[in-house]
């Protein structure tokens, strides 16, 4: 992906939270900010954030005359499954991986990055109520808009936002200027965009840049690029795909009413004057007496070919001469026929594209050409394990020129062998207490080999043997244990996993109503159980422990976790007050805890709890005089919808 650069939120409050008015006098942070697109419609913002369920009524005020606008109150979704079916898919995706999880929690909680999301995009505005688009005003007179706040049953606040402004249409201009440059990796292109001001208010947001293809534009990054309103001058870095052509791109401004300007278009002629990477990893050896040197694909898209150097003196880097051209970019692997005798050859490789460049020589790789009989193998090797040691013997004869055994060892996730035995050894038996005589690791699996090296270090075959050292300890349980609830209806329980040799998996337990239950055996790789045989009400805790050759460890529990559903019981009706005596009918609900009161001191006021503690039965005292709502409670504490109100004189 291109390298955007990040704009500090902080860095756009100024220019986007803040209305710009044409006169000097600073409107509130939560005004009215209005953009007039070309094709008439007229964009009107707000930041206001607005309690859940509340909503807007729009109103228009043009000749005299005032209308609604909005047939229904527009509110913001009420919840995060809500707001992610209100906006599209890759815009909640950004923003989850901005934000996290809570999309809307965030943008309601922050002001200064919900404010900046609505101008950026506006489909975010609408989630959030924050956007009404205008397609009937009359462009070119004055008109005066009024948003009016409402509660959850429509009823206004008495909490309003105003602006009058004179619509005329924004045009978006394109940056006036525009440049390109390229370095081995990738086109910087830079433009300017001057600050906004608020007697220059051209309400641009963000910036587009497309590379210009014979099969059309193609956007070159993923996130919005943020105009700064600290500075005039913005840059962008786009990958280079192909050297040696010229590339077009085209940048445009963006502004709040979804409009783009013109673009301001740029190319550059990608010269290739740029030698290929290096090579490392240069490696060569001996087939029988003729070096071979072997070396990794050019990466290079314009690699043509390869050039082998050779000399026998590495300090002198002049002595090098060329031996060979591969012409093959796929042909890695060079064979010196040319040397003849015994004596040390160093070899270097370098690329060639196919403008001429060459690379810098990659690592001299080296071969000697002396004796190559290796020594008679070593046979019959035998494992067995002492505790945490392990005893080694084989069979073997001993060369004129014998140097010494090598033994290797190798666990099974190990990609090669590695050598243990450091002296020289003559004798045909070695023990393997592991590093520092410390032991080897309980339950592990280790492959042995054994082979005979000569004084000139030709090495012979190997001889191979298997052993596992037994488990004497469990292994430790995993050091978390957390439980979520899901939809009310299921408990998963999600664990730490155990990164130790031999575990072949985790035991799961369940602790409730004084009973404990083995639930299931997983394997190695789930670090996940979903418990769907819970009950509302009922309180769980759950045990995991690691399992080792049959060992099971002692488990780690999860804190106790109470079982809550997610249905409210249905809402309590036929509420009646005689005299001081409030009674109404009962909710059938199986996991019904009781009731709550309410009192307000009218009818539509703010209803406050009665009492903490909870009525069991259909009918309770009115501490005093007012207005009751009778709330359903069950075991979960979910609370039903209120009551029809009822009033005790």
């Amino acid at each position: 992906m291109p390298r955007i650069l990040r704009i500090p939120l902080l860095a756009l409050a100024v220019a986007w939270l803040v209305p710009i008015a044409p006169s000097a006098s600073a409107q509130p942070l939560d005004a009215i900010r209005v953009a007039v697109q070309e094709a008439g419609a007229v964009y009107l913002y707000h930041t206001r954030i607005v309690p859940l369920g509340y909503g807007m009524e729009v109103y228009r005020a043009q000749r005299g005359e005032e209308v609604k606008l909005t047939a229904e109150p527009l509110r913001a979704a009420g919840d995060e499954l809500e707001f992610r079916g209100r906006i599209p898919a890759e815009v909640y995706e950004r923003l989850q991986a901005e934000v996290g999880p809570s999309v809307l929690f965030r943008l309601r909680a922050d002001p200064v990055l919900g404010g900046v999301q609505s101008f950026l995009e506006p489909d975010i505005a609408r989630g959030l109520a924050r956007l009404f688009v205008d397609s009937t005003a009359v462009i070119g007179q004055e008109a005066t808009y009024r948003m009016a706040f409402v509660d959850i049953y429509g009823v206004p606040t008495g909490d309003e936002l105003t602006v009058t402004t004179l619509l005329s249409p924004n045009r978006v201009a394109p940056p006036p200027s525009a440049t390109a440059t390229h370095d081995e990796e990738a086109v910087t292109l830079t433009w300017t965009y001057a600050p906004t001001t608020r007697q220059t208010d051209d309400k641009v947001i963000a910036f587009t840049v497309d590379r210009l293809t014979p099969n059309g534009p193609v956007r070159v990054h993923g996130d919005p690029i943020l105009r700064r309103n600290d500075t005039d001058t913005f840059t962008l870095n786009v990958p280079i795909v192909a050297r040696g052509q010229t590339e077009q791109f085209a940048i445009r401004a963006i502004d709040i009413a979804e409009q783009a300007s013109a673009p301001a278009e740029v190319q550059v002629t990608l010269a290739d004057r740029f030698p290929p990477a290096t090579l490392f990893n240069v490696e060569a050896a001996l087939d029988g007496d003729v070096p071979v040197v072997t070396w990794p694909i050019s990466l290079d898209p314009d690699a043509s070919l390869y050039r082998v150097y050779r000399t026998q003196t590495i300090a002198d880097t002049t002595s090098f001469r060329l031996v060979s051209t591969v012409e093959d970019v796929l042909g890695t692997v060079y064979r010196d026929t040319e040397v003849q005798g015994t004596g040390v050859y160093y070899y270097t490789v370098t690329v060639v594209d196919g403008a001429g460049n060459e690379s810098k020589r990659s690592n001299a790789a080296v071969v000697q050409r002396f004796d190559q009989t290796a020594p008679p193998a070593p046979t019959q090797l035998v494992a067995r394990s002492d505790g945490r040691a392990v005893g080694l013997s084989w069979m073997g004869t001993l060369s004129e020129d014998f140097l010494t055994y090598a033994v290797l060892r190798k666990r099974p996730a190990d990609p090669a062998f590695s050598r243990i035995n450091v002296d020289a050894l003559r004798a045909n038996r070695y023990r393997d207490a592991g590093l520092d005589g410390s032991g080897l690791a309980e339950g592990q699996r280790y492959r042995y080999a054994v082979v005979a090296i000569d004084s000139t270090r030709n090495i012979s075959d190997s001889t191979f043997a298997d052993v596992t050292i037994p488990r004497l300890v469990a292994l430790p349980a995993p050091s978390t244990v957390q439980v979520t609830n899901d939809a009310g209806q299921r408990l998963v329980v999600r664990w730490s996993s155990v990164p130790e040799v031999g575990l072949e998996g985790y035991v799961v337990y369940r602790d409730a109503d004084d009973l404990s239950t083995t639930l299931d055996t997983l394997s190695q790789q789930q670090t996940q159980f979903t418990d769907r045989d819970v009950r509302p009400g009922v309180t769980y805790r759950y045990r995991i422990a690691s399992l080792a050759d049959g060992v099971v460890s002692v488990p780690t529990a999860s804190a106790p976790t109470l079982m809550r559903d997610r249905s409210p019981p249905g809402t309590v009706r036929n509420v009646r007050a005689t005299e001081a005596t409030l009674r109404w009918e009962p909710v059938r609900a199986a996991d019904l805890a009781g009731y709550r009161l309410y009192r307000a001191d009218i009818a539509t006021g703010v209803y406050a709890l009665v009492a903490d503690e909870l009525v069991a039965g259909v009918e309770a005292a009115a501490p005093q005089a007012g207005w009751y709502q009778i709330c359903a409670v069950d075991t979960s504490g979910n609370e039903s919808r209120p009551s029809k109100a009822v009033r005790v004189r």
